[in-house]
């Protein structure tokens, strides 16, 4: 009978949401001897229990045929699919006394269901389990049968562990924007390694001993770092790939990268990081879940700074928690890289404990040999001789004999001396002499070639053009090749440079492939994935040489107009032609192979195009006119904003550059101009929306922008789509956000990855996320938060006053341990590692503390300096500033020269005098900050008198100086940004070299008190009084292309013009706090931060009337009844007000005297009109009351105390109203407010374990449904909206069971809006407006998206949304309102989702009273005696 038991089971576990997971994982069912049709001996067994000790139910229902087993055979039909059944079944007949017979015979026995394994046992019912030894025939076969179940088993889940790390790897790659290992470039360049060359290398003993990590003789540590040198074509590559197979054969754990001078977006060190991570997370386990944590965290961090990147990944990260076994970097072509400096000052600051060895190739860098000399870094550097190479090319020119045009033997061998006499140990001079020496026939012809080939590269290059100047027919054809190979920016495919052709010249060349190397001379070559590319760097530079005497030559300028032409032409052509329908899509029509070039490559050409050439300005004003959305939507299809990003930038320099040599006020310049502020503001405002659905550029976007914006003037059509009314703004507005501290005033902040922190004067600190600008948690103490640092490499926070510091973790917000001083603070850092706090305090000394234990080291003292270096000086400093990146400490004295200090031997640096140094009393000093990039050495100070100075702190000299009356200083994370503010609210960002002003924000509120940026640097926040404002002006993210390098060969630089805003005060005493809506439905009311009402038009979105004055105490609850034209306010003080409120279409708006005026003991909750507006509810954390709307008090019910609840009007029933919470609802009587249900409720049967929170309910319009929300159920496979009928909650019910709970929005709803027609719509996580019907009787298989709020819109405090009568969503934006129009009915996208209840369960009571849950009719009632658990 176990056997039923276990069918039982499993069906139950497939209906309940608890146990459904766990049916799931149940992989096969072995029945042995089981009656699942009942046996014929039960009846008999029946009647000798009945005789003998009473009837059993259960019994009886083994009789064959019995209802009970019916329905079990029939349920569990249905769900056996999933499982691998195996039956084994008795042959040999059981002695039952009287006779012998099969107790469950094979008919029985055998379910006959498809795939059930159906096997006999030699043995009776009783012996059918009992094995006499492992050699038993029938202990056998059911071991066997364990045996293949456990195979089937394990090879599933090996196939999953490697379908999970598969899906893993995808989502790191997707979150580092890394392309996974260059394998392809390793296999090309592996292909060309002759079998036994490069052996050179791995026999030296500088190799091995860098392998090892230590010496020959194992007394000293070998440097981390081995620096491979040769000259162009000398095999560096070559000898890369063959390290990279070298350390695989031991195996090693190993990444590797290639910078290539023909992939400029690869070419930077921040691409190079990424991928080395990715790798490392491919073989190690730890690191993968490190980088995998961050992803699910949504960390971010400027994936285009080396610094940012280094930080976020590896200090933070992967070498924070080791690695399992020496890792090596193989890092080949250096020198491609433009900023290759950063890389070897990142691995400078390596701690000698990890166990990371990096292998880089490169041509001499002299500015690196400087570099490591200065800094001190360890490097074993070799250099490729000819001595080194000789033996491999000879090996080279061996393996290719045969394609020689001799015979082998003497004349093969002499053939090679005379090539490697003249090689120079270049491997590609050898490799173009034999393309030269496979085609001739003679040996005076080899003889030509080898006397005439030279032996310098330039020299090859001029022959083989003029060589090319031969064939007339293939010039042009060649020319174009030329052009568009050195000039793309990255290798274009065959396919690609056939369409680019034939738009460019008309040729179509059906075999490109295999004629385009001797078309252009074998000067290039296909590659890797079928890549057209030239066949060394060397070619390129040779072919743009300024100069170059060759009808070959390529003028940059030029050259880069007529690509930018023919990419243009395209993007205007039909391939990005608009969708015809509101539902279509650019991304659903066949694009041409060169879409995907010339959409993110087209820019790169404009901006280095030659200014005097008209054409591409006046196709580009074309280009934004016409088919610019479409080629929004194809950049949003490929997952990368950042091709926008660059877009603007590079337009942005094409622009400043000709407006050298070219009138600026042409409306094609304009029009360009304001399109590339538009781009930015279009990645920053929309770019998660953009690239997971990016049709709504056509429809969703351009409405929701302002008014002003090329976007909207251009592809608004009010007619035709989303319409916004009701907002002021008409430009795109640099600051983000504005949070208000309640909690005195904003001190101090600081910033890291994700997260930001604000200190204030009350002693807490609320901890924010730096993208949505949620509040994550307050903590603190009562000491005034003066300053904030977080470390680098782990959660945890630094707080201090005056004089106390303080450690806490971020993650929980508790503290670690918290130190008390005797002097005050000036300022605080973090050590190296993160592994002491130090503080500068004004008694001249620098007091240090163990970051984990709080333990404080031995004081170090700092004082001022006289001219002969002696410490005369010993009065109280006013400033201190550290800069932890190069270990220095400035310190300011009234009116004294600044003083720097080396914090590595506690030694006196250098002063900065600001004018003559011999003056004194010298100027005094109200700001200072280092920069924190060591390559730049430089600080800035501000003074009293106005000047701004830029100085270099190791020698005293000045850079630059302006005039901005400035007193707060910060230098952006990457040291390229100044930012300054002053005592009048302004905010001005410099470049830090030069002091050029870039941008300059006024805000004329309150005096600013500190500046940080976010690790990205392409934001920033600043504190004033009790508030902090976010900033992103797009200066920033322009400044911020981490390819700076990549135009400006090609073009000037050109100073752009400062960007200067005056932005409007945030007036947050008239924010909007509550609102709901006027019955006639053509008027929103609106409660305020001071107090006041007013009613705002919901066609315009605009105040037409104020009906409330000003109270100076903010509104809380609004509430309107529509039956007798009542408002009902509760402000923050918990005052209750009811007013009769009419409005009259010619004399407008009449206010009442109040009739109901009263204070409630606790803060109200909720307020409640019954449906004839008679009685109103007001309901607190311990009692809910109704009064008579007259001012009578009806009843009160004390409650205790709780904290969630909703009270809702019975939808079916006037005169009731039902109170729900976690897990019952209440009926109760508006007349007397009695309770109508029973004492103990009615049971929410869908609402899960104890302690689910409710926050919120709604009626469909119908009154037939309601739909219950319960938040934060995230990974408790329980619903976050749940529908019930509401006619099944009635005075006598015991259980309601909901009709439909939907699992799969668990986690993605921000907050439920309202109903509108059928629909409940709520707010998702990424700002999308969406519905889901509650008001049928079966669960939607979809729910609905419309349209996106902007994030900067409703990422402010408390969001307050409502929807009108009209289907119109009204969003309080600040001290405005917004109303969007026609977007529930213009737009409609539907999301699949899988209902958890499809069904709602019947009870029915089995024979023997035990309740067995099956199906019932969706809306039957569900009463039940006992509402136990099933």
């Amino acid at each position: 009978m176990g056997g039923l038991v276990i069918k039982q089971l499993y069906l139950l576990a497939t209906r309940d949401p608890n146990y459904k997971d766990t049916a799931k994982r149940i992989h096969s069912v072995f029945f042995v001897g089981t009656p699942h049709r009942g046996a014929d001996s039960a009846k008999l067994l029946s009647n000798v229990l009945a005789a003998a000790v009473g009837e059993k139910e259960y019994v009886n229902e083994l009789i064959p045929n019995s209802g009970l087993l019916q329905t079990i055979n029939d349920e569990f039909r249905h769900v056996h699919h999933n499982l691998r059944l195996h039956s084994f079944y008795e042959t040999v007949k059981t002695n039952l006394g009287y006779t012998q017979n099969l107790v469950v015979p094979k008919d029985s026995a055998v379910m006959g269901l498809p795939g059930e394994r159906a096997r006999p046992l030699n043995a009776d019912h009783r012996r059918i389990c009992k094995f006499e030894s492992p050699r038993d025939a029938n202990y056998v076969a059911i071991r066997n049968a364990l045996l293949t179940t456990i195979e089937e088993i394990e090879v599933k889940l090996s196939s999953n562990k490697r379908e999970g790390h598969r899906a893993q790897m995808r989502s790191i790659a997707k979150f580092l924007s890394a392309p996974g290992r260059p394998e392809a470039h390793l296999a090309r360049i592996s292909d060309r390694q002759i079998q036994g060359s490069c052996l050179w290398l791995t026999e030296k003993t500088a190799f091995q001993d860098w392998q090892s990590g230590f010496s020959q003789h194992g007394e000293i540590e070998a440097p981390k770092c081995f620096w491979l040198e040769g000259k162009p074509g000398t095999g560096k590559s070559v000898a890369a790939g063959y390290v990279i197979k070298y350390l695989e054969s031991c195996n090693a754990d190993n990444s590797y990268y290639f910078f290539r001078y023909d992939h400029k977006e690869e070419s930077t060190v921040a691409a190079c990081l990424r991928s080395l991570a990715y790798q490392m997370a491919e073989v190690d386990g730890t690191v993968r879940q490190e980088i995998l944590y961050m992803a699910e965290e949504g960390e971010y961090f400027n994936k285009d700074d080396e610094r940012s990147v280094w930080r976020a990944l590896f200090t933070t990260r992967i070498l924070r928690v080791g690695l399992r076994q020496p890792h090596y970097w193989v890092i080949d072509s250096l020198d491609e890289c433009p900023n290759h400096i950063s890389l070897f000052q990142l691995l400078s600051k390596l701690d000698k404990s990890i166990s990371l060895r990096i292998f880089v190739t490169s041509r001499p860098l002299p500015a690196v040999e400087r570099l490591l000399s200065q800094e001190k870094i360890s490097v074993t550097n070799m250099p490729i001789t000819q001595l080194d190479t000789l033996d491999d090319i000879r090996l080279y020119l061996n393996n290719r004999a045969n394609y020689l045009p001799v015979k082998e033997g003497k004349a093969c061998n002499e053939l090679i001396g005379r090539i490697l006499e003249k090689c120079n140990g270049s491997f590609l001079w050898v490799a173009l002499v034999l393309k030269e020496l496979e085609i001739t026939i003679s040996e005076q012809q080899i003889n030509e070639v080898l006397d005439q080939v030279p032996s310098e590269m330039d020299d090859v290059y001029r022959r083989i053009l003029v060589g090319l100047q031969s064939v007339p027919r293939n010039e042009d054809l060649a020319k174009a090749i030329l052009r568009w190979t050195v000039c793309a920016a990255r290798p274009l495919t065959i396919s690609e440079l056939k369409e680019a052709l034939a738009l460019d010249t008309g040729h179509i060349i059906p075999r490109l492939e295999t004629v385009v190397g001797s078309i252009c001379g074998w000067l290039v070559d296909v590659g890797e994935n079928n890549t057209v590319n030239v066949v060394h760097e060397t070619v390129k530079s040779y072919l743009t040489r300024p100069g170059l005497d060759s009808d070959y030559a390529i003028e940059r300028r030029k050259a880069h107009s007529q690509v930018a032409e023919v990419c243009l032409s395209f993007l205007c052509g039909d391939d990005f032609q608009g969708p015809k329908g509101r539902r279509g899509s650019t991304g659903q029509m066949k694009k041409s192979s060169f879409a995907d070039y010339a959409a993110v490559y087209f820019s790169e050409h404009i901006s280095a195009s030659s200014s005097a050439i008209d054409r591409p300005l006046t196709l580009l004003d074309g280009f934004f006119k016409t088919t610019v959305l479409s080629w929004i939507e194809h950049i949003s299809r490929s997952g990368s904003m950042s091709h926008m990003l660059q877009t603007s930038r590079n337009l942005k320099a094409y622009l400043s550059r000709r407006a050298k040599y070219r009138s600026p006020l042409g409306q094609e310049v304009q029009n360009v101009q304001a399109w590339t502020d538009d781009l930015v503001h279009l990645v920053t405002a929309f770019g998660k929306n953009l690239t997971s659905f990016p049709e709504s550029i056509h429809f969703l976007i351009p409405p929701v922008c302002p008014p002003n914006s090329m976007i909207h003037t251009n592809f608004q059509d009010p007619s035709r789509s989303l319409q916004v009314v009701g907002l002021s703004d008409t430009d795109w507005d640099d600051r983000i956000s504005c949070m208000v501290h309640p909690d005195g005033q904003v001190l101090s902040l600081a910033c890291r990855e994700g997260r930001f922190a604000l200190g204030s004067s009350s002693g807490k600190i609320a901890l924010y996320k730096t993208t949505t600008f949620e509040e994550l948690r307050t903590f603190g103490n009562s000491e005034a938060v003066r300053r904030l640092a977080f470390a680098s490499n782990d959660d945890r926070l630094a707080s201090g006053g005056h004089k106390e510091v303080t450690m806490w973790d971020t993650t929980t917000g508790t503290q670690l341990w918290s130190a008390t001083l005797t002097d005050p603070v000036l300022n605080m850092s973090w050590g190296p590692e993160d592994a002491t706090i130090t503080l500068a305090t004004r008694k001249n000394t620098i007091v240090t503390f163990t970051s984990h234990s709080g333990t404080r080291a031995e004081d170090a003292e700092f004082f001022d300096m006289d001219g002969d270096e002696n410490p005369s000086y010993r009065r109280p400093p006013t400033h201190a500033c550290f800069c932890p990146e190069m270990r220095l400490l400035g310190v300011a004295y009234r009116q004294r020269p600044i003083s720097f200090w080396d914090l590595e031997d506690n030694s006196w640096l250098s002063h900065f005098h600001k004018g003559d140094p011999d003056v004194y009393p010298g100027p005094l000093l109200v700001g200072m900050t280092i920069n924190p990039n060591p390559e730049l050495e430089l600080a800035a100070a501000a003074y009293q008198d106005g000047d701004l100075v830029v100085f270099n702190p190791f020698d005293g000299q000045q850079v630059a100086k302006v005039e901005t009356f400035a007193h707060v200083l910060v230098s952006s994370p990457d040291g390229k940004t100044l930012a300054t503010g002053d005592g009048n609210g302004t905010i001005q960002l410099f470049n830090y070299e030069t002091l050029r002003l870039l941008y300059r924000v006024s805000l004329y509120d309150f005096d600013i008190k500190a500046i940080v940026f976010t690790s990205d640097n392409l934001r920033f926040f600043d504190i004033r009084n009790n508030h902090c404002n976010a900033w992103e002006p797009t200066v920033l993210v322009r400044k911020g292309d981490p390819d700076d390098n990549i135009s400006k060969p090609q073009s000037e630089e050109v100073p752009h013009p400062a960007l200067l805003i005056d932005s409007k005060p945030w007036t947050a005493n008239l924010n909007i706090t509550a609102m709901c809506e006027h019955h006639g439905g053509e008027v929103m009311l609106c409660g305020r931060e001071n107090g006041a009402v007013a009613g705002f038009s919901i066609e315009t979105g605009r105040e037409i009337a104020q009906l409330i004055p000003p109270r100076m105490v903010a509104v809380s609850l609004l509430l309107w009844s529509s039956a007798t034209d009542l408002l009902a306010l509760v402000d923050a003080s918990s005052r209750v007000t009811v007013r009769k409120v009419e409005h009259f279409p010619n004399s407008g708006w009449q206010v009442c005297p109040t009739i109901l005026d009263l204070r409630a003991n606790r803060t109200v909750r909720q307020i409640l009109f019954d449906p004839m507006g008679c009685y109103l509810l007001i309901s607190t954390d311990t009692d809910d009351e109704i009064w008579a709307t007259d001012g009578i008090k009806i009843e009160s019910s004390p409650r205790e105390k709780r904290e969630a609840w909703r009270w809702i009007n019975h939808p079916n029933v006037s005169e009731q109203i039902i109170l729900l919470e976690a897990e019952r609802a209440h009926i109760f009587s508006w007349a007397d407010f009695s309770e109508l249900s029973k004492p103990e409720g009615i049971h929410l049967a869908g609402s899960g374990v104890s302690g689910s929170t409710l926050s919120c309910v709604v009626a469909s319009r119908s009154g037939r449904n309601l739909c219950l929300r319960f938040p934060r159920r995230v990974g408790s496979n329980l619903s976050e909206l749940e529908v019930y009928l509401a006619s099944g909650m009635h005075t006598k019910a015991d259980l309601v069971t909901p009709l439909a709970g939907y699992k799969a929005l668990a986690g993605i709803i921000k907050m439920v809006i309202g109903v509108y027609k059928s629909n409940v719509l709520f707010l998702d996580t990424s700002g999308w407006v969406c519905s889901i019907s509650i008001d049928t009787l079966v669960p939607e298989t979809h729910y609905s998206r419309h349209f996106f709020i902007p994030f900067s819109w409703y990422n402010v405090g408390e969001l307050f949304l409502a929807v009108t009568s009209a289907g119109s969503v009204a969003l309080a934006h600040k001290h405005e309102l917004a109303i969007f129009h026609n977007g529930l009915d213009f737009f409609e996208e539907k999301m699949a989702l899988d209902p958890l209840v499809d069904t709602v369960p019947k009870d029915i009571v089995a024979t023997g009273g035990v309740k067995i849950s099956k199906r019932r009719r969706p809306g039957a009632r569900a009463i039940r005696s006992d509402p136990g658990p099933q």
